[in-house]
């Protein structure tokens, strides 16, 4: 069975993490079969984490050199050096691996509506739109294409009457 495409090239998380994003995390999260997910021991229970969380928290990835689930948004950013403004405060969620099952679905919840997780939201997002200055240059690019249109047309418009011999 295959559970994570991380496992052989996988690198220490805690390595500079302020440098651009590692080679090796993916650019959507690892949501394997939750078989592939140790189960947590607690006495005589075992507690499985639960397949429906991937739908609920689509933010979820599994990283196997954790053994355990991280946040996808939070990991993304940090790896990226995006996270400046606020760090996590749960370092289970970004790089050491999140696996106490026993109200994990709560605690995902708390977690998505931390400032951490909405500020590396926010960032990843920003960082996919232009920047201003390259929206000014392609609004001036376009209407330096339609303005070059219109003196075409005016030119080919006083040719044609030139032809024509109407000077008026």
């Amino acid at each position: 069975m295959f559970c994570s495409p991380l496992a052989s090239d996988h690198q220490d998380h805690h390595q500079d993490v302020s440098s651009a994003a590692e080679p090796s995390w993916p650019d959507v999260p690892n949501q394997p079969d939750i078989t592939c997910i140790p189960p947590q021991v607690l006495g005589s229970k075992t507690l499985r984490f639960q397949k429906q969380w991937f739908q609920e928290f689509p933010w979820l990835h599994f990283d196997a050199s954790a053994n355990g689930v991280l946040c996808f948004v939070c990991g993304s950013a940090a790896r990226q050096g995006l996270a400046t403004l606020a760090k996590c405060k749960k370092d289970s969620f970004s790089y050491d691996g999140f696996r106490n099952w026993k109200n994990a679905r709560e605690k995902f919840g708390k977690h998505q509506k931390t400032t951490a997780h909405q500020l590396a939201v926010n960032d990843l997002q920003a960082q996919k739109q232009p920047t201003v200055t390259a929206q000014i240059s392609s609004k001036a690019r376009c209407d330096q294409l339609l303005a070059q249109n219109a003196l075409l047309c005016i030119i080919s418009s006083v040719r044609y009457l030139a032809q024509q011999g109407v000077s008026e």
